[in-house]
């Protein structure tokens, strides 16, 4: 059986104060969505901050999390969407580019 998939925009992309990354929904979400932690891949639905995030980077740069974000919360039949009008925080521009080339059609 095919898994059915649920668009969501993401509305901001963020470095938290503690390094992880934030990744807003616009919708805010859905407590659904907690059940991610499953996949056991160090991403995890955070409902009082509206959106996904990452374990503390340490090897990996923001854009690979971005991108493993993306894989693993997909998994879940959740399709994660950046637009034009998507916020960045706390990435340097190069970090922005490379999430945007390697994210949007």
């Amino acid at each position: 059986m095919a898994l059915i998939m649920t668009e969501e925009i993401i509305s901001e992309v963020k470095v938290l104060d503690s390094g992880k990354l934030l990744l807003v929904l616009k919708s805010g979400g859905d407590n659904s969505y907690q059940y991610v932690y499953r996949e056991a891949a160090g991403v995890y639905w955070e409902q009082d901050l509206k959106g996904f995030i990452s374990t503390e980077p340490k090897e990996w740069s923001y854009s690979m999390w971005f991108s493993h974000m993306i894989e693993i919360v997909n998994q879940i039949g959740i399709d994660l969407k950046l637009t034009s009008q998507t916020a960045f925080s706390g990435l340097d521009k190069s970090e922005q580019q490379q999430i945007f080339k390697a994210h949007t059609t």
